[in-house]
This record gives C-alpha cells, sequence and structure tokens, in this order.
C-alpha cells in the first residue's frame, strides 16, 4: 500500500529583511540597533494566511493534506453561502470521505438546511452538514437553503489515487511504516511515541490520536503537515520544525522545559498554525511558540494560552528575516517571569490583526525592534501593560480597545483619530487566572468594539474588533472535530 509523496507548503510569502533581533537572555532590555520599518503597502496582516495550501507535486491524491476547498466569504451576498470541506477517512481511493459543511452561512443567521449530491455512489444522509459519502465520482456537490432563499451550488473534486500508510491496520507500528519507506501516516485512534521522519501525519478527524513524547527530547520532528493531533510530553519542543511545516487542528499541550526555547513549537523555518490550541507549555524563550532567526509564522484562528516562559511567555519572535503574522488570534492567560511580555515578545517585523490579549501577566505583548503594526485587536485585564514599546520600533495602531488599566508604556498612546479606543473591553465571561476554556472573551453587545468596524461578523452583524471578529472570528474548543 505503499505511495510516497512529496508534500510542499506553496507559501506565497515574501519573507522581508529585518534587522536588529536581539536574544535578550540575561537582559529583557539590552540594546541593538533598530530593525526594519517597513511600510503599510506590504504589510503581511493582508496576506491570506489560508493560501496556502499542501499539496501532492507527483499525483492528486485524497489526502486530508489538499482537503479544504469551497469559496471564500462575500460579505456584499444576501443569499446563502455553500462553503464545503472534505476529508479522506484514510489513504485509499475505497475509502469513505467525511463531508463537512458547518461553514456555511446565511448573511440574516437564517438556519440552513443541507442538499448533498453526487454522480453516483451513497451518502449516510445528504441532509445532513456532515455526511459520509462512499462512491467513485470525483465530485461532490453541496447547496444550503435558507427560508429565503437557496445558494449557489459549489463543487468539489475528489482526489481519488491511493495514498499514505494506515497506522496500525497497514502496518502494526509507525516504525516499521517508516522502515517500509512510507512518509504519509494515517493514524488511528490511539497513542503513539514521537515521530520523526514523516512527511505528513494525520489523525482521525473526530479526535483521539495522541503522541505522547514523554521520556524523548521532541514530540515531532521534520513533518512538513501535521493535522488532527495532540501532541504532548516533549522534555523539550512539542514540533521541531526545522523545515517549512503547516499545522492545522491539533493541540499541542505540556511540552518543554525552563531551560529550553520553544516548549510548543521551536521554528526555523516558515510555520503556517491553524485552527490550534498551543497551551501549558514551558520555555525559556516562547513557551508557547518560538520563532528563530530564519523563520516566520503565520497563525490563524489560534488559541495561545497559559504557557509560561522567562520571556514571551506565549511567543517568542525572534525571526530576523521573515515575518510574524496573527489573524483571529487568542492570546490568553500566560506567564513571563521576567518582565518580557506575557503574552507576547517580540523581536522581530510583526503583524497583529484581530487579536484578543488578555489576562497574561506581566503584561500583554512587548515590542523591542522592528515594525509591528497592530489593528482591529482587544487588549484587556493584563497585568502591567497591553502594549510595552521598549526600544522605540515603528508602531501603527489602528481601529483597537484597549482596556483601562492596558496601558501603551514606552511609547505613544494609541490615537482616537486612528480608531482607537481607551475603555474597559467588556467580555462576556472574564475572571482573572482561570483558564482559558472557561473564559468567554467575545464581547458583549455594550463593549465600545462591539459592531464597530464595516466588515461583518460570521453571524451577519457589524464586525467586532478583537479575535472572534469578522468572518474568520471562530475558534477551536481544544478537542478535534469540533471546529
Amino acid at each position: 500500500m505503499r505511495t510516497s509523496l512529496s508534500l510542499l507548503l506553496l507559501l506565497g510569502l515574501a519573507a522581508c529583511e529585518n534587522t536588529g533581533a536581539g536574544d535578550p537572555r540575561g537582559d529583557a532590555d539590552d540594546t541593538g540597533s533598530a530593525g526594519d520599518t517597513g511600510s503599510a503597502g506590504d504589510t503581511a496582516a493582508d496576506t491570506a494566511v489560508d493560501t496556502a495550501t499542501v499539496v501532492d507535486t507527483d499525483t492528486d491524491t485524497g489526502s486530508s493534506a489538499g482537503s479544504d476547498t469551497g469559496p471564500g466569504p462575500d460579505p456584499d451576498s444576501d443569499e446563502p453561502v455553500a462553503q464545503p470541506k472534505w476529508q479522506r477517512m484514510w489513504g485509499a481511493s475505497d475509502q469513505p470521505v467525511r463531508l463537512d459543511g458547518r461553514g456555511s452561512y446565511d448573511p440574516s443567521d437564517a438556519a440552513l438546511s443541507y442538499r448533498w449530491s453526487a454522480t453516483d455512489g451513497t451518502f449516510d444522509d445528504d441532509t445532513s452538514p456532515t455526511p459520509v459519502y462512499t462512491g467513485t465520482s470525483g465530485t461532490v456537490t453541496l447547496e444550503v437553503a435558507s427560508s429565503r432563499q437557496v445558494s449557489d451550488p459549489v463543487t468539489m473534486t475528489l482526489y481519488s489515487d491511493e495514498v499514505g500508510a494506515r497506522i496500525p491496520t497497514d502496518y502494526p507500528t509507525v516504525d516499521l511504516a517508516l522502515l517500509a519507506g512510507e512518509t504519509v501516516l494515517f493514524l488511528e485512534p490511539g497513542t503513539y511515541g514521537p515521530i520523526e521522519g514523516a512527511a505528513a501525519i494525520i489523525g482521525d478527524p473526530d479526535g483521539g490520536v495522541i503522541i505522547d513524547a514523554t521520556g524523548s527530547a521532541n514530540g515531532v520532528t521534520g513533518a512538513s503537515y501535521l493535522r488532527h493531533l495532540t501532541i504532548t510530553g516533549a522534555s523539550e519542543h512539542g514540533v521541531y520544525a526545522d523545515t517549512d511545516v503547516r499545522i492545522h487542528d491539533c493541540v499541542i499541550e505540556a511540552n518543554g522545559t525552563a531551560e529550553v526555547d520553544g516548549g510548543g513549537i521551536w521554528a526555523n523555518a516558515t510555520v503556517i498554525l491553524m485552527d490550534s490550541v498551543v497551551q501549558d507549555n514551558v520555555g525559556y524563550l516562547g513557551g508557547g511558540v518560538y520563532v528563530e532567526r530564519n523563520a516566520s509564522l503565520y497563525a490563524q484562528q489560534v488559541v495561545i494560552a497559559d504557557n509560561e516562559a522567562e520571556y514571551g511567555g506565549g511567543l517568542y519572535g525572534n525571526t530576523t528575516f521573515g515575518n510574524l503574522v496573527l489573524q483571529n488570534t487568542l492570546v490568553v492567560g500566560n506567564t513571563a517571569n521576567i518582565n518580557g511580555g506575557g503574552g507576547v515578545f517580540l523581536d522581530t517585523r510583526a503583524f497583529l490583526t484581530r487579536v484578543t490579549v488578555a489576562d497574561n501577566a506581566p503584561g500583554g505583548i512587548r515590542l523591542r525592534y522592528g515594525y509591528f503594526e497592530v489593528a482591529e485587536s482587544v487588549f484587556g485585564g493584563n497585568t502591567l501593560y497591553g502594549l510595552d514599546e521598549a526600544d522605540a520600533p515603528t508602531v501603527k495602531i489602528t481601529d483597537s480597545v484597549f482596556g483601562l488599566g492596558d496601558v501603551v508604556t514606552g511609547g505613544n498612546a494609541p490615537d482616537p483619530a486612528q480608531g482607537n479606543v481607551s475603555a474597559d473591553p467588556s467580555f462576556l465571561a472574564f475572571t482573572p487566572g482561570v483558564a482559558w476554556t472557561a473564559q468567554d472573551l467575545r464581547l458583549t453587545s455594550g463593549s465600545p468594539g462591539s459592531d464597530a468596524l464595516d466588515g461583518q461578523d460570521r453571524d451577519g452583524s457589524a464586525q467586532d474588533v478583537g479575535a472572534y471578529g469578522g468572518f474568520l472570528g471562530r475558534f477551536p474548543s481544544g478537542q478535534q472535530g469540533n471546529w
């Protein structure tokens, strides 16, 4: 059952040089040259993270690596929009395909009905939002309807070539599959040890696949595609990313040690992180994520929570030649034991759009050298500051809400003329010091950031600021299969 793949990340994202990045070991306030000031015209915040697609350069395959399809939302339409996705449940062409239409929406937030169709084969329920399809048809079509209108049909191509190895069905262990030359692994529910040498590791879409690296330095090393996995227990790094990798629908938790950078993810390549949770990890620089000098990070619909480090409790960005982009990201409850950005410490060029930064200690985000843009974001409940502009970086802040205690230190206060507000952000449920899963950091209707922008939220209302704003404003629950 062997078919080897060459999995490549088609990033389309140009790295931009940035000088002056430094390592604060021993002194968070050491000096250095100013970083690349950049310009608004070339910001990576406008780069579509989800344009990066993992593809097979040899054959079209049915792996999860190329399964997300469907059009982007059209905020100007009043018709329902079908947004289907698919995933072959295992690698072989005769295996069922799991379909998912839950991303479909109606601009008026009306209830939707679903109708799936194909030229042959069967659905277990062709009116379900998440049916299973079995057949040989190369395409499947979804239409959704509200009580008023029917959407345009959206057709997806289902790649049908055999790919990969199922563990333990095809091979009893991961090691035997790798020895046989398999590079794409589909892991059935269960607990596995650390994995090195696989190009793609894909778990069951409903979860239950755990990579437990207890007793080992790293959980996963060298893979270019990870999906539907929980990675835990590594003494150094949950994911050691020395090659470009896309991480989708994963929980990376309880990895690392205070003596090593990047307990959750250590990156010296380009990392695309989507629909994932990075929580309860420990490091020296970047408890959750550490981005090295030659790396880039593009994170979308991600939770970085309850991590701890000496500097940059949730995330430390030290890249010299790349970018760091956060979109629709929650940065919550992280701790830096030295005043180096409880949530995020940035020594790089970075772009933050629709980010909620809350309950981090001793502060939210510390900016040192480089060029930074913060837009449509919310800062609330951080202990000492929202933003700390430590060494006079170039900072552009627009359309953001800063809690009354979330001051901007070391620089100028956010300009109200640029749409910024200093006021209680008014989260739906916020208790300092409790786990992020017990918080609800959406905004109340009375929040100054509620319905504050010209865009549109997923429920059809005017766009909120913060991580839940816009069409990307949805979040993982901490368990696979729930988003």
